[in-house]
């Protein structure tokens, strides 16, 4: 994060933060106003300077935007915001293309199978329509890698949507164009930061969180170019309460750190050592303000964030692992033992629908909860990395409403507050990959302890925290309820179908080893559907299932070579004799 002018360790160490919101008078009010105006359009300046017109932001010795800002009345810290948040909507703009752009080539392989199906006969005027699409969606793949070749995309301060509307205001609902005006002037210019600074007195040079008995107070610096004749202002805070304990303790001095660091300087040789010693460090940490106003609450808000000072010490692993399965409505936990067996389970509620410090606070409470389930029996936990591509192919397949609310915003929030909270309370956090848990949780954890699917990919997970393989149990023929009927067969051909597409295989016998070590898989061939075809690396074998025990007849090419695993599956089931 060099180039974005910000200090290293307040971007790469994890971060924390609380929020309040601003009571100022009406003087104070159009005061604010008026600095973040100025902020606004220098904010918009640099970001035209640097990606339109390539204009350097720091250069050695003299010279760059950042020393131009500063010699017109901003510190150098708030330069540092403005350079930080251009680059960062700039980045997100980016990355939102790139994802437009993998959104609609899914969208035009979609049509394009849908154009070639054979088994859906469509109508000449409906095969029109899907070429009609193709060729839109097409197009629009094309400008989009050209936005991403030539660089073209900005960034619209204020956004896009509000600044549309200016286009016909009537029709957007508003009833003039002044008040259109007015809005689009609050969203763009509504915003106000700066960065930390750990030798400035409350660890910020700009700003400072004064808590007090009698009142919670902001001390802001304001810039020359307002004309001010004062430099600093104080405005009103609601108390603050969500963290005030760990903020009070960050902003202290920090004069152990100070007599070290100068003690180690005068060690240093004279000729290795710096000119002046090191300055003393006014705080543990800096601490980065912001302030923005909310259009929908009519009130300005003030986050303040600060590095996690955290430092926990871990107990030697016991080898008990927790899994953690992420869903729209709760979190699933399962415990397991040394030795792969599961002792304990637990669904957490999370309720995912509300606003976004509603979402917030109820994941950072589920959190909480998995990680004392999981410190009450001594383990680590085990979680899914964070990969949003696969999260996004997941909800795929879920109703709009739910996939909904398990968004990419949520899911990065439950893994962010499990490792926070984990740290908090000295609980290892294993990151490990959760490709196809749900289905293998299923057959090996699900019909034989009782538990639902998302407790028995929880179970999956936790195994993969151990290393252990994961492979379908042999007795899962015997173990899971319906057998000899309805309902196992189809278990196991969707075990297959997804091993087969992991593997790129489109024949059983060069598919996954996973199901040549474990229970074949049964291939439904139509009539009652707990018949299927087992074809193995020793050949093909028809299973059916008939009489009233459920027996299992077999018969095929080279019926006598059973695999083992299958053969001891049906010995074990009384259903074949060795």
């Amino acid at each position: 994060m060099a180039r974005y002018g910000v200090h290293s360790r307040t971007r790469q160490a994890p971060q924390i933060g609380t929020q309040t919101y601003l009571e100022p008078t009406q003087d104070l009010d159009r005061l604010l106003w008026d600095l973040c105006r100025l902020f606004g359009r220098d904010l918009r300046r640099v970001y035209t300077q640097i990606y339109d017109h390539h204009a350097q932001w720091f250069i050695k010795g003299g010279g760059g935007l950042r020393n131009q800002l500063a010699s017109e009345g901003w510190l150098r810290q708030e330069a540092d915001a403005m350079h930080w948040k251009a680059a960062a909507d700039h980045d997100s703009l980016r990355e939102s293309r790139q994802l437009n752009l993998q959104q609609v080539g899914e969208q035009i392989a979609e049509a394009r199978k849908r154009l070639k199906d054979k088994k859906k006969k469509l109508a000449g005027r409906r095969k029109h329509h899907l070429h009609n699409k193709i060729q839109r969606l097409e197009s629009r793949q094309e400008q989009i890698k050209q936005q991403l070749e030539d660089r073209s995309y900005r960034v619209v301060f204020g956004g896009r949507k509000l600044a549309k509307a200016g286009n016909n205001p009537q029709l957007h609902g508003y009833e003039s164009r002044e008040q259109w005006r007015q809005e689009y002037d609050r969203a763009r210019n509504g915003y106000w930061s700066c960065q930390g600074n750990i030798i400035a007195t409350g660890g910020n040079a700009a700003a400072q969180l004064i808590l007090s008995p009698d009142g919670d107070k902001l001390r802001l610096h304001i810039s020359r170019q307002l004309g001010r004749p004062e430099a600093w202002v104080e405005i009103p805070v609601r108390r603050l309460e969500y963290r005030r304990a760990e903020f009070s303790l960050v902003a202290t001095p920090d004069q152990e750190t100070t007599d070290r660091l100068r003690a180690a300087w005068k060690e240093l040789p004279e000729d290795k050592r710096s000119k002046r010693p090191p300055r003393r460090r006014l705080v543990i940490v800096p601490v980065s303000y912001q302030i923005r106003w909310s259009e929908r609450k009519q009130r300005w808000y003030l986050d303040v964030s600060w590095e996690d000072t955290c430092r926990p010490e871990y107990e030697q692993d016991s080898g008990w692992r927790c899994g953690v399965d992420i869903n729209p409505d709760h979190l699933a936990c399962c415990v397991i033992k040394p030795d792969g067996n599961p002792v304990a389970w637990i669904k957490i509620p999370c309720d995912l629908d509300g606003t976004h410090n509603q979402v917030a606070d109820r994941v950072s409470l589920a959190a909480q909860q998995a990680v004392w389930f999981a410190k009450s029996y001594n383990a680590e936990l085990v979680v899914e990395e964070l990969d949003f591509t696969r999260s996004r192919a997941q909800l795929a397949y879920m109703p709009n409403h739910v996939a909904r609310l398990l968004s990419s915003f949520a899911y990065r929030q439950v893994l962010l507050s499990i490792g926070r909270h984990g740290r908090h309370q000295a609980v290892r956090v294993h990151p490990v990959d959760p490709a196809y848990t749900s289905t293998l949780g299923r057959i090996n954890f699900a019909g034989v302890y009782g538990v639902s699917v998302d407790q028995a990919a929880a179970a999956s997970i936790a195994r993969r925290g151990l290393g252990l393989v994961e492979r379908a149990r042999p007795s899962v023929a015997r173990s899971l309820p319906g057998c000899a009927g309805a309902g196992h067969a189809k278990q196991i051909r969707l075990l297959h179908r997804r091993l087969k597409y992991q593997s790129r295989s489109t024949t059983w016998d060069k598919g996954s080893g996973l199901l040549r070590r474990g229970l074949p898989g049964y291939h439904h061939r139509g009539g009652s559907p707990a018949a299927g075809k087992v074809k193995t690396a020793v050949g093909s074998i028809s299973a059916r299932v008939s009489g009233p025990n459920g027996q299992l007849s077999l018969s095929g090419r080279r019926s006598g070579e059973t695999p083992d695993v299958l053969r001891n599956v049906l010995v074990n089931n009384g259903q074949h004799q060795p």
